[in-house]
């Protein structure tokens, strides 16, 4: 993965997806002014909590050198608690329901043709 890429990975369902550094993934905002940081003092920058100083959400930030499985993602989230109340403590929060909205909506299909039977004469 080419430096500065970022993947954002879901502890719920194992879904992961491309987002980019400078842009909150919860309000889209995009000023670089805007984005707080939280660092531990043992590990650095490697495990972090990326606040937006507009919305008040934060996400974890964990550098690995791999994909990591739903599994471990759960387990370095629990790992970084430390994190969470770092955050809550600053006045952060977490927004409200399950995430992300998608930006899709689901339709019917439209209904198959009435299959025609053929009789042999």
């Amino acid at each position: 993965m080419p430096r500065g890429a970022r993947r954002l990975r879901c502890g719920r369902c194992g879904g992961d997806w491309r987002a980019e550094w400078l842009r909150c993934p919860f309000c889209g905002t995009e000023e670089h002014t805007r984005p707080q940081a939280l660092v531990g003092t043992e590990r650095g920058d490697a495990r972090r909590a990326d606040g937006c100083a507009v919305c008040g959400a934060w996400v974890k930030t964990i550098t690995t050198l791999a994909a990591s499985d739903v599994d471990t993602v759960r387990l370095l989230d629990l790992a970084t608690v430390e994190l969470d109340i770092a955050a809550l403590e600053r006045g952060w929060k977490r927004p409200a329901g399950l995430g992300a909205p998608l930006g899709v909506r689901v339709v019917a299909a439209a209904p198959k043709p009435a299959r025609r039977k053929w009789w042999p004469r």
